[in-house]
């Protein structure tokens, strides 16, 4: 059990973000990464103290559910304006994308089943977590076969150059 306090270390932060978001990206090829920072900080005694745990992409896609069902979804100020109402509140990303998709075919009049095909865009191509809760998202609002015929998911060099059509596609600029 790691119990030392960071709140106060810029640097210990700024290794452990560092840390993390390596992981995280790791995750997007295996189930598993290592975070191992030596020396991140020291105790009272002056004692280094050293970071090395595993994180498994269950465990963040457990935390990725916990936000969106706590945090998310209590940030949305207008819910009938940005989340379908015929679904129930969401309370996984799967869920979410099935709400979020379900708004956009009824704000638009679009029937889903009319749609040529979803391409996946941006830093979330590269994801796993993401990529699969979008297909269970899409999947649970029409289906499996729509799914397998209709959902483009990057793969190799194609992600970095979706990554960044979605990032300008998003940008102000």
């Amino acid at each position: 059990v790691y119990q030392f306090l960071l709140l106060n270390d810029t640097m210990a932060l700024q290794r452990l973000y560092d840390a993390s978001s390596s992981a995280i990206m790791e995750l997007s090829t295996k189930t598993r990464a290592e975070i191992d920072i030596p020396y991140l900080t020291v105790d009272e005694q002056m004692k280094p103290k050293h970071l090395k745990m595993g994180l498994s992409r269950k465990v963040v896609e457990a935390e990725m559910n916990t936000l969106i069902s706590k945090e998310m979804l209590q940030s949305i100020t207008q819910p009938a304006e940005e989340l379908s109402m015929s679904f129930p509140t969401p309370t996984n990303l799967p869920s979410l994308v099935t709400s979020l998709f379900m708004k956009l075919f009824e704000t638009t009049n679009v029937n889903p089943f009319s749609v040529n095909g979803i391409l996946v865009v941006g830093g979330g191509a590269r994801s796993p977590i993401v990529i699969d809760g979008i297909t269970k998202g899409v999947s649970a609002l029409v289906g499996d076969q729509f799914v397998h015929e209709k959902l483009v998911v990057p793969e190799g060099e194609l992600v970095e150059e979706l990554v960044v059509l979605g990032a300008a596609a998003s940008s102000d600029l």
